[in-house]
């Protein structure tokens, strides 16, 4: 509440509770700064700052720290080459460094064509959370991401016979609904290999 009948002091108070401040951690307890111009009324601003008390403020986490969670995935076979009609195994490693915990971020995997017959087991680390530990076929599955956890997925089929060419691919992870990832590029990974008849 705008309590002081002085009108510079409302116009201060309420541009602070229309545009909001940012908090940093320098300086000492409710110290406040802004650009210097010639035009600020001290005797206004100090009346004004003097006044205030951190409990007159809410809170409003935003940026980092609050919504962010950075996913990352990896995935190789640990090979560069590979022959039609021989198995494969891929490992797909999902993780969560932060800041935000990520229920339900979404991790795909959509086999190519020229793996056929193919199944797979994911086991968490650090409390990641699978939701369903096997499956078969490409994956579509959403885990459960806490700050510093983990997934694996492991990935087996046969390569067709018939095969030829290069054999890539390629899965992602994308954050839960309310969160954000800052670092997009890290959320797709491909792993190609030269098929030799």
């Amino acid at each position: 509440t705008v309590a002081s009948p002085d009108i510079g002091v409302q116009r201060i108070v309420q541009a602070m509770k229309t545009y909001g401040l940012i908090v940093s951690d320098n300086g000492s307890d409710m110290y406040f700064t802004g650009t210097f111009d010639s035009r600020w009324d001290m005797g206004i601003m100090n009346t004004v700052f003097h006044a205030l008390h951190a409990n007159d403020f809410e809170v409003i986490q935003r940026g980092y720290g609050s919504n962010f969670t950075d996913l990352s995935i990896t995935k190789t076979d640990n090979q560069t080459t590979a022959l039609p009609g021989q198995p494969v195994t891929y490992t797909i490693v999902v993780s969560n460094p932060g800041p935000a915990v990520a229920v339900g971020a979404t991790v795909v995997d959509t086999l190519p064509a020229a793996i056929t017959g193919a199944t797979w087991t994911c086991v968490g680390s650090a409390a990641g959370d699978c939701v369903v530990g096997n499956g078969s076929g490409s994956i579509n599955r959403t885990v459960n991401l806490p700050v510093g956890g983990g997934v694996t997925f492991t990935v087996t089929g046969t390569i067709s016979p018939s095969a030829t060419g290069s054999l890539a691919n390629t899965a992602t992870v994308s954050a839960p609904a309310g969160r954000v990832d800052p670092n997009p590029s890290n959320n797709s990974a491909t792993d190609t290999d030269t098929l030799i008849p």
